[in-house]
C-alpha cells in the first residue's frame, strides 16, 4: 500500500527520544518523494501532513526524581540498566548500550566515545558500582533475548516503555534519554565541579556544559539569593 500521513508520524515519533535526529529523517523523506512525485513514483507527499517535533534548543533538561522512581517501578531490569548507566556516567545512549564488563579497569569504566572518538576513563559512582556487583552478561544492556541492542532496537523499546506504561509521563513532560547526560552534568555542578573536571568525566565541549549546566547554576544562584535575603532580614521585625 502507498505511504500515508499516519506511516510517517510513526516513524517520526520512533526517533522522538532523538528529536534532532527525527527531524532530519523527516526532511529527508519529504525531499525524497518530493523527487519522485515527477517521476510518477508517487501522488502526493504525505510528509507535509506532519509538523517536525519541538526542540528544546538549549539542551535536554535532567530528569527529576519522579522520573527516576517510574523506572524502577515499570521499566525491565535491562532498561533500568541503561538509565542507571547514562545516570552515573554521562555519556550518550550509543556509549551507554556497548559498555560491558571488560571495559571496568581501576574502579573506573573506559569508554570510547562513538562520536567523537574520544577515550575516557570515567571513575564508577558508589551506588553504580554496587549495581554493578549484581549484573552478569555481556553487554549490561541487552534484549529480552540476551542479544546487544541496536540503535534502533533500543528506540523501539524506549517507545513501547514511553508509550505503553505509566513511564510515558516521562515523555509527556517533555524529558528524553538524552536527558540523563544533562542530569550528569547537573549533579557535577551541584558538587562543585569546574568544566574541567566536568569535560574530563562527560567527554562534552565547554559550550555544551554550559548549556546542560544552566539548571544547576540556576538552583545554585537563587539559593545564594535566598540566603542573603534571609540574612538581611532576619534581624528585621516581621510586618
Amino acid at each position: 500500500g502507498s505511504v500515508r500521513p499516519k506511516h510517517v508520524l510513526q516513524l517520526r515519533d520512533a526517533w522522538s527520544d532523538t528529536p534532532v535526529a527525527a527531524n532530519h529523517l523527516l526532511s529527508v523523506l519529504k525531499t525524497l518523494i518530493n523527487w519522485g512525485i515527477p517521476r510518477e513514483f508517487s501522488e502526493t507527499n504525505p510528509c507535509i501532513h506532519v509538523p517536525k517535533l519541538e526542540i528544546d534548543e538549549k539542551g535536554a533538561r535532567p530528569w527529576p526524581v519522579w522520573a527516576y522512581r517510574l523506572i524502577e517501578e515499570h521499566a525491565r531490569e535491562h532498561m533500568q540498566r541503561a538509565v542507571l548507566l547514562a545516570r552515573y556516567t554521562g555519556q550518550r545512549q550509543a556509549d551507554v548500550l556497548r559498555m560491558e564488563p571488560c571495559d571496568i579497569e581501576d574502579g573506573g569504566i573506559n569508554v570510547t566515545q562513538q562520536k567523537t572518538g574520544k577515550e575516557l576513563w570515567v571513575p564508577l559512582h558508589a551506588d553504580l558500582s554496587s549495581a554493578l556487583k549484581s549484573w552478569d552478561g555481556s553487554p549490561y544492556v541487552r534484549t529480552p533475548k540476551g542479544e546487544r541492542y541496536t540503535a534502533d532496537g533500543f528506540r523501539a523499546a524506549w517507545t513501547r516503555l514511553m508509550n505503553d506504561t505509566p513511564a510515558g509521563r516521562i515523555r509527556r513532560e517533555g524529558y528524553t534519554f538524552h536527558g540523563l547526560r544533562a542530569s550528569s552534568v547537573a549533579k557535577l555542578r551541584e558538587a562543585g565541579c569546574g568544566d574541567r573536571e566536568i569535560e574530563a568525566l562527560t567527554g562534552m565541549s565547554p559550550t555544551m556544559i554550559t548549556r546542560y549546566s544552566r539548571f544547576a547554576d540556576q538552583k545554585r544562584l537563587a539559593r545564594a539569593a535566598v540566603g542573603r535575603l534571609e540574612g538581611r532580614t532576619s534581624g528585621e521585625p516581621r510586618e
